[in-house]
């Protein structure tokens, strides 16, 4: 199924269940609960958010290995809100859609852990703010 009939069908179903009026941020596709049992997967597996910041899209990489889905989903909520608060607002606005890749594509933007006292919110807006620096220095 191509990306376009997901988005079609998923809002199909929104509407269906009359959740079209909520503001959708991520849509999920693959959830792996790493810290439960020890899984045999390589290192390099992970999720995967494409999201357009400064109208470039960043792949934002989240491995198994630094979190589990729950905590990428939380960042990825967290990058995509600050993302809609700094830039100018798009209608209707971007969906991030989560998804497992067994490696980061390429050029991808490997999130973190954040620092011990350090929120969600604070790493990501450092994170934003890095996105955008390292554009500069490097177009």
């Amino acid at each position: 199924m191509s990306l376009k009939a997901l988005k079609a069908e998923i809002k199909r179903i929104a509407e269906k269940v009359g959740v079209d009026e909520e503001m959708v941020v991520l849509i999920v596709l693959a959830v792996v609960n790493c810290s439960k049992a020890p899984m045999d997967l390589p290192e390099t597996v992970g999720h995967v958010v494409d999201y357009r910041i400064a109208d470039l899209n960043v792949p934002f990489y989240f491995p198994f290995c630094e979190m589990n889905s729950s905590e990428a989903e939380e960042m990825a909520k967290a990058m995509i809100l600050h993302v809609r608060t700094m830039e100018r607002p798009r209608n209707p606005a971007q969906v991030g859609i989560m998804d497992m890749r067994p490696f980061p594509p390429p050029g991808a933007w490997q999130m973190q852990r954040p620092p011990k006292g350090t929120s969600v919110q604070e790493y990501v807006a450092n994170q934003y703010s890095e996105i955008i620096e390292a554009r500069i220095e490097h177009p």
